[in-house]
């Protein structure tokens, strides 16, 4: 049993449509085949899903405590649209309130938004609402260009730090990732399967604490993993980079299926 767990800790479930383009009711069963076979670590965000994937995971979890990670930032565009699939996926007033604060807050960034007094202000939110949760890993998510110094950064993981959590950046733009991996090596950055590829000899010397997201987007702009049986050959290319893992995104019970019999031979 110990082994399968080291091998399964490369493997962190994405959830990023959970509650959106999947039902509270079908995020449930896929969630619990999910733990029943290993899988504990999953990556959310307080509008993934439409402001709901963090109370989908959250009521399932109770007393489970499994690691989750959580992030903030991503810019929200407020709109009927996003307003209209918080209705069509209402499980409960509660959720449905907060998904919409989210929506708002998210969508609104000014000077202060990025100040790390107001991140840890929306920490405690998202605290709460993960409160059966281990949150472990805590991103910035697409911060922009013009708030990334050394001084914030800095600030960001002082917070971190204080709080138990490991700090995080998360889809930062090429032009950053350089100077970013070489000089904070404590942090663990969050970006796509093409951007890993791209700067992969500078993580390798560096020896980054790397989470891949876009997997299965990537899969005909890049070169170096074959396309044939296409999820089974991302696991060989990194199985032996103890310093990265795999966010997949997981939104039916077949791709649990697939992703059982894939990861098998990782034990």
């Amino acid at each position: 049993m110990s082994s399968n767990k080291v091998s399964l800790n490369k493997i962190i479930i994405g959830t990023s449509a959970w509650g959106s383009k999947i039902s509270y009711s079908n995020c449930y069963l896929i969630l619990e085949k999910l733990l029943i076979n290993g899988f504990d670590q999953f990556d959310t965000a307080p509008n993934y899903g439409s402001g709901y994937s963090q109370n989908i995971i959250n009521s399932v979890l109770v007393k489970k405590k499994i690691k989750v990670n959580s992030k903030f930032g991503q810019k929200m565009n407020l709109s009927l649209k996003e307003f209209f699939k918080r209705i069509y996926r209402f499980d409960n007033f509660k959720a449905f309130l907060n998904s919409n604060k989210n929506l708002i807050n998210y969508s609104f960034q000014n000077k202060q938004f990025w100040l790390v007094s107001n991140i840890e202000k929306n920490f405690i939110q998202i605290k709460k609402d993960l409160s059966n949760c281990l949150i472990q890993t805590f991103f910035l998510h697409s911060p922009t260009n013009a708030i990334i110094s050394d001084k914030f950064i800095d600030e960001y993981i002082n917070f971190c730090n204080l709080n138990k959590l490991i700090p995080g950046i998360s889809n930062v733009e090429d032009d950053l990732i350089t100077n970013l991996i070489t000089k904070y090596k404590k942090v663990t950055f969050q970006m796509s399967l093409l951007q890993y590829l791209k700067f992969e000899k500078k993580i390798e010397e560096n020896q980054n604490i790397i989470q891949i997201n876009s997997i299965f987007r990537s899969k005909d702009l890049q070169n170096k993993i074959s396309k044939k049986n296409y999820e089974r050959s991302v696991f060989e290319y990194f199985k032996n980079n103890n310093n990265i893992k795999l966010v997949l995104g997981i939104n039916s019970e077949e791709s649990v299926k697939n992703l059982i019999k894939n990861s098998n031979f990782l034990y």
